[in-house]
């Protein structure tokens, strides 16, 4: 569809970039992940998709802002100043109601309570109270060792470190350049999935290769543990120490040719 000028509402992805990096990867308003993108000036009386008249909106406002419950005015001014830009970081709300099964590359944790320890120190983890929702918490950081995610008690945190942050369906997209994703997430009310990572904390680096779910973790560039070819389920949590890859509560291992390596 397009307007009288003849502008098709298909927006080019640098533009939507740019506009997603302006705006801090949130509704202007509210900080939510979950957004469109709405011209400020009518889409009716533009010409050109510029970045500077697009802003991103939740469900929520751009319904207000339709209705005219939110006018044109206070947009403008918003757009100036957007939410996750004052505050560091767009959010979202894990909404969940039964247990949530996690996974990181292709090792599957079944109801843990712990997810991933990194040098003693506890970087995801699940508390499940009696007969309330399971509540995860956690962190995690990029190739850098910089903090990009933020978990709190269901309560996401996409911090601004992130060079840019995209949303596909429920897969989040982080890049730190053009053509370089670091770290891909998928969040439900049922499972929390990271496909991708290339994440260093303390000296221990792990990363995974999406495309045939390897796993490799690296201790001071000297020790590799590398899962090239198998399926791993477990209780949780992963723990990693130095040179030691520790499952606790069980693992069950589906390798494939080439096994499990030490390099």
């Amino acid at each position: 569809m397009k307007n009288k000028f003849g502008l098709s509402r298909s927006i080019s992805e640098k533009t939507k970039r740019i506009v997603r990096q302006r705006c801090g990867f949130g509704c202007i308003f509210c900080g939510n992940r979950i957004f469109d993108y709405e011209h400020v000036v009518d889409f009716s009386k533009v010409d050109i998709h510029d970045s500077d008249n697009i802003c991103l909106l939740c469900s929520e406002h751009h319904a207000k802002v339709t209705r005219k419950i939110i006018p044109k005015e206070q947009v403008i001014a918003q757009n100036k100043n957007p939410y996750s830009i004052k505050r560091g970081y767009a959010q979202e709300k894990i909404e969940s109601y039964k247990p949530i099964d996690f996974q990181i590359g292709r090792i599957y944790l079944l109801n843990p309570k712990e997810i991933l320890n990194i040098a003693g120190d506890s970087l995801l983890s699940v508390d499940c109270p009696v007969d309330e929702p399971p509540l995860v918490s956690g962190k995690i950081f990029n190739s850098h060792g910089d903090l990009v995610v933020e978990i709190e008690k269901n309560e996401i945190k996409y911090r601004l470190s992130n060079w840019d942050i995209d949303y596909i369906g429920s897969k989040i997209i982080f890049r730190d350049s053009l053509g370089s994703i670091p770290l891909r997430l998928s969040v439900s009310s049922d499972s929390f999935i990271i496909d991708k990572i290339n994440m260093k904390y303390k000296d221990i680096h792990i990363f995974t290769e999406s495309k045939n779910g390897k796993l490799i973790i690296n201790y001071k560039a000297k020790i590799n543990i590398y899962f090239p070819n198998s399926v791993i389920q477990t209780g949780g949590p992963i723990k990693i120490i130095e040179d030691q890859l520790i499952l606790e509560n069980g693992a069950f291992m589906i390798m494939g040719e080439k096994g499990m390596k030490f390099l």
